[in-house]
């Protein structure tokens, strides 16, 4: 018996902390109002077994919807986060927070809505398009 708790306390000591996330997903705002505080919807942090520090870059996180938004935050498996920042002041402009964890990162963008004329969804096209060329 003595042995098989050695045993088991040599394997754990072995495991190695997992600092990187699974990728995760931030969903973009489209049509937000201009010069708005705009807060993503919550999503899950998976795959780590320690605590990672998460950082903002153009924004803020918090953390289970603690409403704590600071530019970086600690989390641990299965927290979700939530990004947060202002709207552009201009119509059809997107806004980017950069939201990066233990090597693993993603952009939450917002759009603001653009003057109600047909070449809007064309704007908002291009838009997204140069996002991915960037990426």
């Amino acid at each position: 018996m003595l042995l098989a708790l050695q045993l088991n306390n040599l394997l754990e000591d072995e495991a190695e902390d997992d600092t990187t996330p699974d990728q995760f997903s931030i969903g973009d705002k489209f049509g937000v109002a201009t010069s708005t505080v705009i807060t993503s919807d919550p999503f899950p942090i998976t795959g780590i077994n320690v605590t990672v520090s998460f950082t903002a870059t153009g924004g803020t996180i918090d953390v289970n919807s603690d409403g704590n938004f600071q530019t970086s935050r600690d989390v641990v498996n299965n927290d979700t986060v939530r990004a947060r920042h202002t709207s552009s002041a201009l119509n059809s402009t997107a806004t980017d927070t950069t939201v990066t964890g233990g090597g693993v990162s993603d952009i939450f963008t917002s759009v603001t809505a653009g003057a109600a004329n047909p070449s809007e969804t064309g704007t908002i096209a291009v838009i997204m398009r140069n996002r991915l060329l960037l990426q």
